[in-house]
C-alpha cells in the first residue's frame, strides 16, 4: 500500500513529525510512504531532529516509488524562508501545493491514502486557501461530496456532525437530513474501514442534559430524535440522544457496550 504525506506549515511541527515517525524501521513494513513536499524543506528539519540518520528517495510521481524506500515528491525547487513557529503567507502556500499535488496522485490511483501533517490555518487563509481546513478541502474534491471527521482511539470512535464552524452558528447549521447523513456514513466505516460487523451509534444531544424534555432548548426532540427514529427503520443501530455533559464523565459509553460509538452534536 503506498500512502502520501503531506507535508504541512513548513514553520509547524509536521516536518519534525513526519522525520521521527518514519525513523521507526517499522514503518516500512507497513506500507510505503511518499512524502509530498521538499527536499530542502525536510532536509532543514532533519538537521534540527537529534540523532535523525533517514534519507530520502527523490521521485517524480508516487508512481516511481520504491517499496522499503522513504520516498519523497519534491512538489517545489524554491528557496523558502523558513521561520519556524510563525504563521506566514509562504507556509500556507506551499502547504497548499502539497495537498494539491497529494490529491491529484490519489485521484489516478497512484496512492492509496493521504495522512496529512499539520497545517495552520491562519496561514492557509493568508495563501487565499478557500477552505476552512483539510476536512472540506478533501469533501469539495470527493464526487460523492460527503465526509465525516471521526476521532479514534481503541475502545472509542467519536465522529462530528459539524466541522470547523464557530459554537455561536453549530445550533443553526444542524438538521435531520444532516444528522441522518453522518449516522450513515459513520456506520459505513464503521464497517469497512474499522471492521465492526453490526456497530451500535450513540448520538449526544446539543444542550445541556439533551435538553431535559425540551426545558433547556428544542433540538432534541424536534431535530435529533426524529432523525435516529428515521435511521432506525433503515436497520441501523442507534440510540440516543444522551446528555454529552455526562456521557463519558459518568462513563455511561462503559457500562453499555465498550465498543458503543458516538456522534458528537457539537462542532
Amino acid at each position: 500500500m503506498k500512502i502520501g504525506i503531506t507535508i504541512g506549515d513548513v514553520n509547524g511541527v509536521g516536518p519534525e513529525v513526519i522525520i521521527k515517525a518514519l525513523a521507526d524501521p517499522r514503518i516500512l513494513k507497513s506500507f510505503t510512504p511518499i512524502i509530498y513536499g521538499s527536499y530542502k524543506v525536510l532536509s532543514y528539519h532533519k538537521n534540527i531532529v537529534k540523532d535523525s540518520n533517514i534519507n530520502f528517495h527523490s521521485i517524480h510521481s508516487a508512481k516511481q516509488a520504491l517499496p522499503n524506500k522513504i520516498n519523497l515528491v519534491n512538489c517545489w525547487e524554491d528557496n523558502i524562508n523558513i521561520t519556524l513557529g510563525k504563521s506566514t503567507e509562504d507556509g500556507g502556500k506551499y502547504a497548499y501545493i502539497a495537498l494539491d499535488r497529494a490529491l491529484n496522485e490519489i485521484k489516478d490511483g497512484s496512492i492509496d491514502a493521504i495522512v496529512t501533517a499539520p497545517i495552520n490555518k491562519n496561514a492557509m487563509q493568508l495563501a487565499k486557501f478557500p477552505f476552512p481546513g483539510h476536512t472540506e478541502y478533501f469533501t469539495s474534491n470527493d464526487q460523492a461530496g460527503q465526509s465525516i471527521m471521526v476521532l479514534v482511539s481503541d475502545a472509542l470512535k467519536v465522529a462530528l456532525v459539524t466541522n470547523h464552524i464557530p459554537i455561536s452558528s453549530v445550533a443553526s447549521s444542524i438538521t435531520k437530513e444532516l444528522i441522518i447523513e453522518k449516522i450513515k456514513l459513520l456506520n459505513k466505516t464503521l464497517i469497512q474501514d474499522f471492521g465492526y460487523e453490526r456497530p451500535v451509534i450513540s448520538v449526544l444531544g446539543l444542550n445541556p442534559h439533551a435538553s431535559d424534555d425540551s426545558v433547556i432548548g428544542d433540538e432534541e426532540e424536534r431535530i435529533i430524535r426524529p432523525a435516529i427514529v428515521e435511521v432506525k427503520k433503515q436497520g441501523i443501530m442507534v440510540v440516543g440522544p444522551y446528555p454529552a455533559d455526562g456521557f463519558f464523565g459518568s462513563s455511561l459509553w462503559k457500562k453499555q457496550m465498550l465498543y458503543w460509538l458516538c456522534i458528537m452534536i457539537r462542532g
